[in-house]
């Protein structure tokens, strides 16, 4: 491996503006008009009936001291009753999305409970992973949801955790055609979403909100993922180091933190806003400021 490190080869020909894109699925299904839309597609996924939903793109996670790990969710929604649901992305393997996902759940569920409330009011998390690799690498259907059970009693210890992985390579589950359609959709798979569109007015909608996106602002996000897809790139060197020595992972730290600094410094001279560069490189906004001073 170089040591300069900001250094990266990267192939943008096959970089293309999918729903799955965290910019292009906020776009289309955190929009107010669109309720019905994130509304079907998590029936889909929860296979319950929901009534009513608020979403929130980009929610920060609250840190109660200053070196507290931090973190954006794609997604956050509260459904019926008050139930919070965490909606994440995930385009490639960073092979921490088990623990990515139980952070931002633990979050959620931290701070659903207020002062002077007891314990038992806590609401209701399910955090839902959509990704566009194999997690589990059996072949098994494409969608798996995880709970809490109790070991000898095999019985469910608590329903207020529930994490969802959807594999949107993976496309075998006979038993839910609704989900299928969705799927076909956010991979854009041609075949899969003519036949969605005509089974689901919903799909059908979704698919000319994409149509449109694509079309207005694809050649500015398309910089953005080639930026993005960089730093994803060199994250992805990370296994390298996992059975390595303490003072390898660390130097591997350092010199991530560095890259991203660099690619953020290039954004800014080319005239991104603030917000933006944080979304790309997973910068804090104040730490943008600092580079942008």
């Amino acid at each position: 491996m170089k040591n300069n490190i900001v250094e990266f080869k990267v192939n943008t020909d096959n970089i293309e503006l999918f729903p799955y894109d965290d910019w292009c699925f906020k776009n289309i299904f955190a929009q107010p008009c669109n309720e019905d839309l994130l509304i079907d597609l998590l029936e889909s996924i929860l296979r319950i009936k929901i009534y009513n939903i608020t979403a929130d793109p980009e929610v920060e996670t609250i840190r109660e001291e200053k070196d507290n790990r931090y973190g954006r969710m794609d997604l956050k929604a509260v459904i019926n009753d008050g139930e919070l649901i965490d909606i994440e992305m995930q385009v490639r393997d960073e092979h921490d999305i088990v623990e990515k996902s139980l952070f931002y759940w633990s979050n959620l569920y931290y701070n659903s409970l207020k002062k002077n409330q007891k314990f038992k009011e806590a609401k209701k998390v399910r955090a839902i992973n959509i990704m566009n690799y194999d997690l589990f690498k059996d072949n098994g259907p494409n969608s798996e949801t995880a709970m809490i059970n109790t070991q000898k009693r095999k019985t469910i210890l608590t329903d207020k955790l529930e994490l969802y992985f959807i594999q949107l390579k993976n496309q075998k589950n006979n038993t839910n055609q609704k989900l299928e359609d969705w799927i076909s959709f956010l991979v854009q798979d041609k075949e899969g979403v003519e036949r969605a569109m005509a089974r689901n007015e919903a799909v059908a909608k979704a698919q000319r909100e994409y149509v449109y996106l694509k079309g207005r602002k694809a050649a500015q996000r398309r910089k953005e993922l080639i930026e993005k897809r960089k730093i994803e790139d060199y994250f992805l060197q990370r296994g390298a180091y996992r059975e390595g020595k303490e003072d390898a992972q660390k130097e591997f730290k350092e010199k991530a933190i560095e890259a991203k600094k660099a690619i953020a410094k290039k954004l800014l001279e080319e005239g991104l806003s603030i917000e933006k560069i944080s979304n790309i490189t997973n910068l804090s906004k104040e730490e943008v400021e600092k580079l942008k001073n």
